[in-house]
């Protein structure tokens, strides 16, 4: 339908009627439906007007281009920006891309190869102002595996990044298997020291980062926090298996501090994959509600064992969610004692004080014992039974568990990030019909297939705009 100004009805009918196409000048632009009445309203009024009212016509033209903008921005920008360009990668290297990580509009890239002669490296690229350019003094002596940043009052934004590697930077600063990095104008490296002691005795495998606030005798402080998760025993000069906690650049830096005595191993081997915070975002002071754990492991509680999953409390007490199998199967199933081999967490998020557990599993039971999923070949018979492995577990605050829409999101979710109230799940996927994707979106209680990455997705990042699935090669930029 063109706007015409001599069919008053077409202003009537804009507000019920079919998609309406507007007209001005040379250009068109169609599939609006209201938010086109009144750009015609004021197309009308333009036209309705004599010679004399030149100056009042001007202005009605240039409000009427400000809306027609205003309605391409918001109607046709949602969805997979396929402009979005991929960080450059040397394929002589054998360069791939680890981890994603957002900074207000900058986007940090994690990037690991191999040199000449057979030695690893890793360094981090960033995209800025619409191009990427290989960050500053970034390079480290091994391989990254993930990067966290977070702003910090009157003071540089922090880049914390984690892996295997033992020197960092241009001047090969010893760090060891963690560091941080001040992004000034010439970026500076930070060993994380607590007792003379540097980084973790092993690798790093999750970091979440963000600003503290401390209120100290009615005075208040900020510091850069982080969680780091991983395969270590020691962080610093403390025991904590697996799972740390570090803090600096402020008047109450703690170093490195333990975090509920860490977690135990599952025939001789542990590791804690990925962690998330639910903690107050510009509150003062910072209040930690809980910290949420997935990965490979155990702890022993007075009422049972938890694997691969956990919630550590702001009270300091754990409680389970069971990923893995926890607690007796029902009646009808034949217990499965080793279930905790069928899931490897790869990923946890949470959206206010609801978790989301990623991964591949095929059992799963609440901290009560209450099973809530059994996959065949388990030598269960009972009505939980699945052909098929789930990817996301959902976790309530009440700490039960539950499996949402779990027919449209089968196989393994290596990433999951928040945004606002939808949560997003990169990983390598199929549906009830077979159909493959490796991106989704659960919103209201259902996954929705996004379409996008055309390779399995090993990580996710948002900010306030967008969402970013990154590949082994790519990097895929998502508009809600």
């Amino acid at each position: 339908m063109i706007w015409d100004c001599a069919e008053k009805r077409h202003w009537r009918e804009s507000l019920t009627g079919p998609p309406a196409k507007i007209s001005w000048g040379k250009s068109t632009l169609s599939s609006v439906r209201a938010d086109a009445t009144l750009l015609g309203f004021l197309k009308c009024s333009i036209e309705k007007k004599g010679p004399r009212m030149y100056a009042t016509q001007q202005y009605l033209r240039k409000l009427q281009l400000l809306i027609l903008a205003l309605i391409c921005t918001s109607s046709f920008a949602a969805g997979w920006d396929t402009t979005f360009p991929s960080p450059p990668l040397n394929s002589a290297g054998y360069e791939v891309i680890s981890d994603v990580n957002c900074l207000g509009s900058d986007i940090y890239v994690a990037i690991n190869g191999i040199d000449s002669g057979s030695n690893h490296y890793g360094y981090i690229a960033r995209y800025s102002g619409g191009s990427w350019s290989g960050l500053p003094n970034s390079h480290v002596s091994g391989t990254i595996s993930v990067l966290a940043s977070t702003t910090v009052y009157n003071q540089s934004a922090k880049l914390f990044v984690g892996g295997s590697f033992n020197s960092v930077g241009n001047t090969n600063l010893p760090a060891t298997n963690v560091a941080v990095l001040s992004l000034t104008s010439s970026p500076v490296w930070s060993a994380m020291v607590s007792g003379g002691v540097n980084g973790t005795d092993e690798a790093v495998h999750s970091l979440y980062a963000f600003e503290y606030w401390d209120n100290y005798f009615g005075t208040l402080y900020s510091r850069a926090m982080v969680y780091v998760g991983g395969s270590f025993t020691t962080a610093g000069n403390k025991t904590t298996p697996c799972i740390a906690r570090w803090s600096g650049f402020g008047y109450l830096a703690a170093g490195w501090e333990i975090v509920g005595g860490g977690v135990e191993e599952i025939d001789g081997s542990r590791w804690v994959e990925d962690i998330s915070v639910d903690h107050t975002s510009g509150a003062y002071p910072t209040s930690i509600n809980a910290i949420y754990l997935s990965g490979w492991f155990k702890k022993t509680l007075a009422s049972g064992t938890v694997f691969n999953s956990a919630k550590y409390s702001s009270s300091w007490n754990w409680t389970g969610s069971g990923l893995g199998g926890i607690g007796l199967p029902e009646t009808g199933c034949t217990p499965f004692w080793y279930s905790y081999y069928n899931f490897r967490g790869h990923s946890v998020a949470h959206i206010g004080n609801v978790a989301y557990y990623g991964g591949y599993f095929t059992c799963a039971a609440d901290k009560n014992g209450q099973l809530k999923y059994y996959a065949p070949g388990s030598g269960c018979s009972c009505s939980l039974c699945s052909a098929y492995g789930v990817a996301v577990a959902q976790l309530s605050s009440s700490d039960i568990l539950t499996l949402p829409n779990p027919n449209n999101l089968i196989g393994s979710a290596s990433s999951l990030t928040a945004k606002g109230s939808d949560l997003y799940a990169g990983g390598n996927f199929e549906n009830i019909s077979g159909t493959q994707f490796y991106a989704a979106k659960l919103s209201y209680g259902s996954w929705i297939n996004l379409g996008g990455p055309t390779a399995p997705v090993l990580d996710t990042a948002a900010n306030s705009t967008s969402v970013y699935f990154a590949t082994h090669s790519e990097i895929f930029r998502y508009i809600p």
